[in-house]
């Protein structure tokens, strides 16, 4: 799993950047050793964080679903959970179908379901226990148990701090897109929309543009023509804009786009590569294993959970 922000944008900007949602979310789990999972119903944050922070995959998580679990990982989540959302503003502690405590906290736009915050997972102390005693017994325990040792015990004060954090980070980035979508309804808008004021110009051309042609052939030469500059005056334009190489950006969109087509069609991955620019499925498959952490067809397995 990466352990660096794919946006390395510089510490000290008072306006808010790009980098920041995965920042905040990586300080969040190294101090309360959680992993965070979004769901992005509003796909405003797919943009701007790691791609598979969009999938329970801590090793706790994987376990449960090499047992055959998948389908009651989607059953508790998209079933059993997302129907409560709208009476959990404030989100909950609460125990999964495998007995793994986790903590959840919704945010909406416009009465509308935008983002999920998910973070975990970690095992009940006793005093946790008994607070969660009726859904500890809800659930069928999966027979997985030897591996429940790679979460340590929780207790209910601990876990009601690590609840209170998680709803400042999600307020912490709701703030952070009502400013970098300004004038839209944040955080429900399509990241289609790059308008915002705390954005430069320059950062608003490369990113649009970027959106509209990383599916075709896209190179340097393209953006230099788009932004009536040099090539090397671009390159360095685009770091010093985005932080990152314009290789680096394109690349990030391209698996973006790849992610989304494995999960949401039945694309096979020749296909998948070839509509999202990549020109070699093999140097498609080595990258998407790079930086995912999986080969593409395992990613599909995964599913949506």
């Amino acid at each position: 799993m990466p352990e660096t922000s794919p946006f390395p944008f510089p510490a000290g900007d008072s306006q808010p950047r790009l980098a920041l949602p995965e920042q905040a979310i990586a300080a969040f789990e190294q101090i309360h050793r959680l992993h965070v999972t979004v769901h992005d119903l509003a796909g405003t944050l797919r943009p701007f964080i790691q791609p598979y922070r969009f999938h329970h995959c801590s090793e706790l998580c994987l376990a449960v679903k090499a047992q055959g679990q998948e389908d009651r990982c989607i059953q508790f989540e998209v079933r059993s959970l997302r129907p409560l959302l709208a009476t959990l503003p404030e989100g909950r502690i609460h125990v999964c179908h495998a007995g793994l405590v986790e903590w959840m906290v919704p945010v909406f736009s416009r009465d509308r379901l935008a983002w999920v915050f998910f973070a975990g997972p970690r095992m009940p102390a006793p005093s946790l226990a008994s607070a969660l005693r009726a859904q500890l017994t809800q659930w069928e325990t999966p027979p997985w148990n030897a591996r429940r040792t790679m979460a340590p015990p929780v207790s209910e004060k601990e876990a009601q701090l690590i609840l209170e954090c998680l709803r400042q980070l999600a307020a912490r980035l709701q703030l952070w897109a009502s400013a970098i979508y300004a004038g839209n309804t944040a955080p429900g808008k399509s990241p289609d929309a790059f308008t915002s004021s705390s954005m430069t110009r320059r950062q608003v051309a490369i990113m649009r543009f970027i959106e509209r042609h990383y599916h075709e052939g896209m190179t340097l030469g393209m953006l230099a023509a788009h932004l009536c500059l040099s090539e090397s005056r671009t390159s360095h334009a685009v770091r010093l804009s985005c932080g990152v190489t314009f290789r680096e950006l394109l690349v990030q969109r391209r698996l973006r786009a790849a992610m989304e087509l494995l999960r949401d069609t039945g694309m096979s991955v020749l296909q998948t590569a070839m509509s999202t620019g990549f020109a070699d499925v093999a140097h498609f498959h080595r990258l998407f294993r790079k930086r995912i952490g999986m080969t593409p067809v395992q990613y599909r397995r995964m599913g949506t959970s």
